[in-house]
């Protein structure tokens, strides 16, 4: 071995260290944490995150319904999505601290049945708490 020359022991280690780059290179572009476009490497999670945000709203909007129910006379038997938004009938009667948001912008709260009875709260997408549209809850 010369003084200028590499000894098999520092070749040997590049070799290996190149291969372990080039492993993680592999890695990193098949199996990515996350996606371009931002997405995690699960892609239903946002829609997921989505729907159970649309499913707690439907429980807040029913709350609120069961006060105002309880504090009048004449009971709310129809929900339209027009009393749950900033400015509708629950937020101006304090049921609502704030207007309900709709996760996607075509949800879209109403009832179904008589809300005195045994009607519920649906939305347009994602259905009712108790009877979901999608297949995955």
């Amino acid at each position: 071995m010369s003084k200028d020359g590499f000894s098999l022991l520092a070749l040997f280690l590049g070799i290996v260290g190149g291969a372990l780059l080039l492993g993680f290179v592999f890695i990193a572009y098949y199996f990515p944490i996350v996606r371009p476009g931002g997405n995690p490497g699960y892609p239903a999670s946002r829609e997921g995150a989505r729907e159970r945000t649309c499913y707690s709203n439907m429980r807040r909007i029913l709350g609120a319904v069961e006060a105002y129910n309880m504090d009048h006379e004449i009971m709310l038997e129809n929900l339209t999505n027009i009393d749950v938004i900033t400015g509708g009938l629950l937020e101006k009667g304090g049921y609502l601290k704030k207007g309900i948001s709709p996760p996607t912008p075509s949800c879209s709260y109403r009832s179904l049945g008589s809300l005195t009875g045994s009607g519920k709260i649906v939305c347009d997408v994602h259905g009712a708490v108790e009877e979901p549209l999608s297949s995955s809850r």
